[in-house]
């Protein structure tokens, strides 16, 4: 592993690595792919042969913070995840091929159906034309009317995130359209 990286920029590494880019992590599986990749920098001091949690959540911390780009959004309890921001950081860093993961990771059939369903949702036709009221963007999301707003912003970066890494151009400026529009109505 590179010397010159930081403990976040690890942790985000080790997210992608562990699927992060499309679903919550949990910070022990992160802690242990970081410890994989930097094994002196994220194990314990007396006990070098286990991976250190609090290193690892410390780190996922600090890639979340705006000083260091808000490449991850989550908590120990929901898990992790990148943030588009942090998917292009990893794919402009070229860090997965750095690391011997050429591939990013699979996409699930759910993802799948979820961008093929707002490929096919009337919204996206609609892209700049109006502003859509927040029960439609968390349809097309496929998320219920009424949820919550952040959790229409993480399903939109889980999206986002998908549609980048099958090369859709079009279905991610959906999706940030989409984005612009939720902060715009609240």
């Amino acid at each position: 592993m590179n010397s010159r990286l930081a403990n976040w920029e690890i942790v985000v590494l080790a997210l992608h690595q562990a699927g992060g880019a499309l679903t919550p992590v949990q910070t022990e599986d992160v802690a242990v792919r970081a410890w994989k990749l930097a094994p002196q920098r994220f194990s314990w001091r007396n006990y070098p042969e286990y991976p250190d949690l609090d290193t690892a959540r410390v780190a996922l911390t600090d890639a979340q913070k705006e000083k260091n780009g808000r490449l991850v959004q989550g908590d120990k309890r929901g898990g992790w995840s990148l943030t588009p921001a942090g998917l292009t950081w990893v794919q402009q860093e070229g860090a997965s091929a750095a690391l011997g993961s050429s591939h990013p990771p699979s996409l699930r059939v759910e993802l799948t159906r979820d961008l093929e369903r707002l490929r096919e949702h009337p919204l996206r036709a609609a892209v700049r034309r109006r502003n859509p009221e927040p029960y439609e963007i968390a349809d097309a999301v496929g998320l219920v009317a009424d949820a919550p707003t952040r959790a229409v912003e993480a399903r939109i970066d889980q999206l986002e995130n998908a549609s980048e890494l099958v090369q859709d151009a079009e279905l991610t400026e959906v999706l940030r359209w989409l984005r612009q529009s939720l902060r715009a109505g609240h």
